[in-house]
């Protein structure tokens, strides 16, 4: 569990994106800098094995209106994080987005722990 004081810290020098707004990416938008997001984790997928032999999972990811992008949990963050149950929030910091083949887009999310910036909390 995360303070309020703790949450306010870590946000400070961090531009907090509405989840709808990361669709606005893919048709150009940009952002700069550090920025998170925070969402419920609404669907759990089945766990994958990349091309190379490496675990994945996607998660769909939503806020109070209904509207859920993918995330794809690789590496250190599928390990860390993949046997968290549906209904945890969590803040999301400087994923990688990317357009789908459907083009409503998802969120790839690679833990560093070497990256004081990433990272969850719920």
């Amino acid at each position: 569990m995360v303070t309020p004081a703790e949450l306010a810290e870590r946000f400070s020098d961090i531009r907090f994106v509405r989840l709808p707004a990361i669709k606005n990416l893919l048709v150009g938008d940009t952002f700069s800098g550090c920025w998170a997001t925070v969402g419920v984790l609404t669907e759990k997928g089945n766990p994958r094995t990349s091309s190379v032999g490496k675990s994945y999972c996607i998660w769909k990811i939503g806020c109070l209106d209904e509207n859920t992008i993918s995330l794809f949990l690789f590496g250190d963050a599928y390990q860390q994080y993949c046997k968290e149950q549906a209904g945890t929030v969590f803040a999301l910091f400087n994923c990688t987005v990317r357009k789908d083949n459907a083009g409503t887009g998802f969120l790839e999310y690679l833990f560093s722990k070497s990256n004081a910036k990433d990272g969850h909390f719920h």
